[in-house]
């Protein structure tokens, strides 16, 4: 009896090991403690702890993980999108056709009838205007956005502070982001001022991570420096 509740303890703290390891759906880890699952009978979302014990019923349409102690939900009937709190208490309206996740105090919403993406903060207040396309969360006080089918990044008032000129382009990570040329389709990376600091020669990038990035071209995949120095041959074809 002892071996069997000692194996169900080791299972048990097992399993709140491997989700407390978790990142959420926009590579975050869960910092609020909550995970949004969907529930096998009703089809509807909420939101479990770590432990998997639910703690936020399963009555939204739709649920996004928290992000800064607030989750965007989506209401069954109306099919707009609003934010509740750590308590499942709705705090921002349910008044946009979409919403994502808070990061560094924004969120990006979509308004219903022009189809264009803005920001509200954490008040509910729209600070940016829905005008963009394809946005991305916030990093290091810029934001990926989209006009035109080419993407550049606007700062935290909303001003275009690198031109939309790229094919594809990518979050920034410890002051570098990816971007992808339109005309030779190579990708290669920006500083936080717009500036090609590593010139477009690859055929697939990755973000930095430690100061090294991985990067592809026809002859093999290689790991890079901030300098777009190759630093270690991950393969060769």
């Amino acid at each position: 009896m002892k071996r069997v509740f000692l194996l169900i303890l080791l299972q048990a703290f097992a399993i709140n090991v491997v989700l407390s390891q978790k990142t959420n759906e926009f590579g975050k880890p869960y910092t609020d403690g909550l995970i949004a699952v969907k529930g096998d009978k009703t089809g509807k979302w909420g939101f479990t702890d770590l432990k998997g014990k639910l703690v936020i019923p399963n009555k939204w349409k739709q649920a996004r993980d928290f992000g800064e102690g607030l989750a965007a939900v989506m209401d069954e009937t109306t099919n707009k999108w609003g934010f509740i709190n750590t308590k499942g208490e709705l705090v921002l309206p349910l008044k946009w056709s979409y919403a994502t996740y808070f990061c560094e105090g924004l969120a990006a919403v979509r308004d219903a009838s022009t189809k264009k993406w803005g920001f509200i903060n954490k008040s509910g207040k729209l600070v940016i205007p829905c005008q963009w396309e394809f946005p991305s969360q916030f990093v290091d006080g810029l934001a990926k956005v989209c006009t035109d089918s080419k993407y550049g990044y606007i700062d935290k008032s909303g001003k275009l502070v690198i031109p939309c000129k790229w094919k594809e382009a990518e979050n920034f990570s410890e002051g570098l982001a990816a971007v992808r040329d339109k005309s030779t389709r190579k990708w290669g990376f920006v500083n936080t001022k717009g500036e090609l600091k590593i010139s477009c020669k690859w055929s697939d990038a990755e973000s930095f991570h430690k100061g090294v990035a991985k990067v592809e071209n026809d002859d093999g995949e290689y790991l890079i420096d901030k300098n777009g120095k190759i630093v270690k041959i991950l393969e060769e074809y």
